[in-house]
């Protein structure tokens, strides 16, 4: 049977897909995307030419309202001989049409908006778990307490702990070792913090030169419990089917995120402009096939670890369709030659060179700024304040202790002069008295 010479082709009119220009009098021409190679290779190997057709829906095609919209409605109603553009196999798809062999499985997953930069006010405190800084803390009591047992030289618990908390931020130990034993304490210490320092210097600077984002949503068990809380909303695209997998679902949450998704209609079209738009609250996630996020959202979306199901790609025909075996006789051969991966592959290394995409990349890495060292020049008159408290309730210390002193000793004043002259004369007088009588003892012996 020979292969008719004229087809109309129904595509899906989205990004990375089949890259098009609409005119006003409604033709549609074909510039790039990954289905437009293989349908010129379709056509080239079964030498017949066509007419492109796009949907007024720009959907698939799903059954709404007792109709097919879509790609799938076009050639349901003879409106086209073929669609194709990243057409899923579904059991209601296949009831009313007929598809080729698959050419393509893709995953389907959800994606929400890039989390926001973390503050980096405490950035000085991220390098290191909470566990490890509790540890670190621990050693440096654990060394203060060996340290003030095993030194000849001894040492108070104050001075101890200044000093190996100083050589942990590079400060000289400063201490006397008479003894051999002495400095082999002090050399395992001093490599220890050595390391720790180093540590800590070189996470820091990482920390502070690449930013850090806040944690996001990558789970669909997580999405459903924040689905379920209101906290955020799931949307599907129109005109799919992906929401059925979540109406099957063995979990509760993710069917009553499904459940949700059908009472308040969360849909949204495929593209790109709706889809930022929709995400851009922070609160919305969508789902989509993996290739949405990687090819037309690249480098701008949280992707999911989660796999929610496998897509099959096919082209869709009527039940009726004469020459459905010499399709898919050339559909097993592209595939099987690996054309169709190297024209994804194509596509996610052009969005490497988009304009958006590369503004995105450039400013992952940036030089430090005052406000990214905020926290340590807070720190420094945070130090600084503590300080000259320090310094002036010693003063009120000291001054308060001199007070007493004085108290104790009777100060010489005009109050007490005077007293203090009686009782001098009155030294005196008795002196004088004491050295007469004294006399006359000497005289009578004499």
């Amino acid at each position: 049977m020979k292969f008719p010479s004229f087809l109309r082709i129904a595509i899906v009119p989205k990004k990375g897909i089949f890259d098009v220009n609409i005119s006003p009098n409604g033709s549609v021409t074909v510039e790039s995307g990954s289905e437009n190679e293989i349908l010129e290779l379709l056509s080239s190997a079964l030498h017949f030419k066509y007419e492109i057709l796009a949907p007024p829906d720009g959907d698939w095609g799903n059954f709404i309202n007792g109709t097919w919209s879509g790609t799938i409605g076009m050639v349901y109603r003879g409106e086209a001989d073929l669609a194709i553009g990243k057409i899923a196999i579904t059991e209601s798809r296949a009831s009313v049409l007929d598809y080729s062999y698959p050419y393509d499985i893709e995953v389907l997953t959800f994606a929400t908006k890039i989390p926001g930069l973390v503050q980096k006010f405490a950035a000085f405190i991220w390098p290191f778990s909470w566990g490890l800084w509790t540890g670190i803390f621990t050693i440096l009591i654990f060394i203060t307490i060996v340290s003030r047992f095993l030194l000849t030289q001894n040492y108070t618990y104050q001075q101890l702990a200044l000093k190996v908390f100083g050589n942990l931020l590079h400060q000289q130990l400063g201490l006397k070792l008479p003894k051999c034993s002495d400095k082999m304490l002090v050399a395992g210490w001093m490599i220890g913090s050595m390391f720790i320092s180093f540590s800590y210097t070189a996470v820091l600077l990482s920390f502070l030169t690449i930013p850090q984002r806040n944690k996001g949503i990558r789970y669909l068990d997580d999405l459903a419990e924040a689905v379920e809380s209101g906290s955020y909303k799931c949307l599907t695209f129109a005109g799919d089917t992906h929401v059925e997998i979540f109406l099957r679902s063995q979990q509760p949450s993710v069917k009553n995120m499904g459940e949700l998704i059908l009472k308040n209609n969360w849909r949204i079209h495929a593209l790109k402009n709706l889809v930022e738009k929709a995400m851009d609250n922070g609160r919305t996630a969508v789902v989509a096939p993996k290739f949405f996020f990687e090819n037309i959202m690249a480098n701008q979306v949280l992707i999911s670890y989660d796999s929610l199901s496998a897509i099959t790609r096919a082209i869709f025909f009527k039940k009726d369709f004469c020459c459905k075996k010499m399709i898919d006789n050339c559909i097993q051969k592209i595939t099987a030659a690996g054309f169709y991966r190297r024209y994804l592959g194509n596509q996610l290394y052009k969005r490497n060179f988009d304009s958006d995409v590369a503004s995105k990349i450039s400013d992952s890495v940036k030089s430090l700024t005052v406000k990214d060292m905020s926290s340590a020049f807070l720190l420094l008159v945070l130090g600084y304040c503590l300080a000259f408290l320090t310094c002036i309730a010693e003063k009120f210390h000291f001054r308060k202790r001199n007070l007493k002193k004085r108290k104790m000793v009777l100060p010489l004043n005009a109050g007490n002069e005077k007293i203090f002259s009686k009782n001098l004369n009155f030294t005196k007088i008795k002196a004088k008295k004491v050295k007469t009588v004294f006399a006359e003892e000497m005289k009578k012996d004499s």
